[in-house]
């Protein structure tokens, strides 16, 4: 890490570095869905919390950005940013295929990791300097979010499971759809620090209490009929089990909504996907698998993949 990024650098992105080729693959791009945050996950826990200001420093960058995104394409206030970007901060969506490209809560998921600074580092300067940034998030959020007419949640849409797809009812592969359930956890997971960053900096109070509103309006974890955390607001069949991408397990890692002390039930349906998914995909995947175990308490299957990583 120490190697990757510091301050008044560019945060770590797909190879960083290390990219031994003009033309690699990803083209020395930053993925959004998974790979940057992934990177900053030991941070904090590791002592280095001065690597953050890479992040940040990127983060104000996209953001300004990300503003025009937001209001173009989707009419939303504040800003968004998709699945991918480069050296020209790019925020719409890339490359053409809606599998990854449709992936409009890339910045929320950039804020949480912010946000995690804050609560290991409670420095009311550092959230001041985060605050418009947080604020910006929250308002596309409240925007973009629309009223599922079956539930009547709120959900987001478009919305895709990061690089993942499900089976509808003519047997076609189909990768968008209303509600997923990680882009809802993530959403979850902005509001209520938004809500405590205004309360706590004492500002914003219209927008909190429209965030407080919407906060209760968001679908509830769902266990569908493997008993499994559900990838989507409904149980929609499954076109790859193993898949390394797992985006609805975002509630238990990185973020701690779902618990093996708080929440025993949803962290067996946690674990029902991890089963499922198997310990293949190793890499970036094989340590999302680690810090999901941990987070359930499973030492010892946390144990076996960064063994099986290693060997």
């Amino acid at each position: 890490m120490l190697a990757g990024a510091r301050e008044n650098t560019l945060a770590f992105n797909n190879h960083n570095m290390w990219l031994n080729d003009l033309d690699g693959r990803w083209r020395g791009r930053w993925t959004l869905n998974i790979n940057i945050q992934e990177c900053y996950w030991p941070v904090e826990s590791t002592h280095l919390p001065r690597i953050n200001e890479s992040l940040l420093l990127f983060v104000e960058n996209l953001a300004e950005a990300g503003k025009r995104t937001a209001k173009e394409l989707y009419g939303c206030r504040g800003w968004c940013a998709h699945h991918g970007t480069d050296v020209w901060f790019n925020t719409a969506p890339t490359d053409g295929d809606p599998l990854h490209a449709t992936y409009p809560v890339a910045g929320m998921w950039l804020m949480q990791q912010l946000y995690e600074h804050y609560r290991y580092n409670p420095n009311v300067d550092y959230l001041q300097r985060i605050y418009p940034l947080l604020k910006g998030t929250a308002e596309f959020c409240l925007d973009f979010l629309v009223k599922d007419p079956v539930t009547g949640y709120m959900v987001t849409c478009p919305a895709s499971s990061p690089e993942n797809s499900f089976i509808d009812d003519k047997g076609n592969n189909v990768s968008i759809s209303l509600g997923s359930s990680g882009d809802i956890q993530i959403a979850r997971n902005l509001l209520r620090n938004y809500i405590e960053a205004a309360g706590i900096l004492n500002t914003d109070a219209e927008l909190s209490n429209q965030s407080a509103t919407i906060l209760e309006q968001l679908p509830p974890h769902q266990i569908g009929g493997f008993g499994q955390l559900q990838e989507w607001i409904y149980d929609f069949k499954e076109s790859e089990v193993t898949h390394r991408h797992m985006s609805h397990l975002w509630a238990a890692y990185p973020d701690d909504d779902i618990t093996f002390r708080k929440t025993p039930e949803l962290a067996e349906a946690v674990k029902v996907v991890l089963q499922r998914r198997g310990d293949i995909n190793m890499g970036w995947s094989g340590a999302w698998k680690i810090n999901q175990h941990a987070r359930l308490e499973e030492a010892d299957e946390a144990y076996s993949i960064l063994h099986k990583m290693l060997t």
